[in-house]
């Protein structure tokens, strides 16, 4: 059942009126004014994360993506079998 609000001239209070005649919606400053209120700690809140997660992505940014990690590891590994096997060459021709 929907119910539909009517401002009433008659209405000294200023206060809405339900659809069904029964009677007004009083208080509804306060209801909206907590309402309002409670809509801008939401957006402070979302300003918050938002500010957070531009962090998070600039720190990601400078952060190594996983190409590079195993470029390095690779080289890392061939740079070492190269040096292991030339220093068997050079062992090798020394114990000759």
């Amino acid at each position: 059942m929907a119910v539909r609000l009517i401002v009433s001239n008659d209405n000294p209070g200023g206060e809405l009126k339900s659809g069904d005649g029964g009677g007004t919606y009083g208080s509804m400053e306060a209801r909206v004014a907590k309402l309002e209120g409670i809509a801008e700690d939401t957006r402070k809140t979302l300003e918050t994360i938002q500010r957070q997660l531009a962090r998070i992505d600039t720190k990601l940014d400078a952060k190594p993506d996983i190409d590079k990690v195993y470029k390095a590891i690779f080289t890392v590994y061939g740079l070492s079998f190269t040096i292991i096997a030339a220093g068997a060459a050079v062992l090798a021709l020394i114990l000759r």
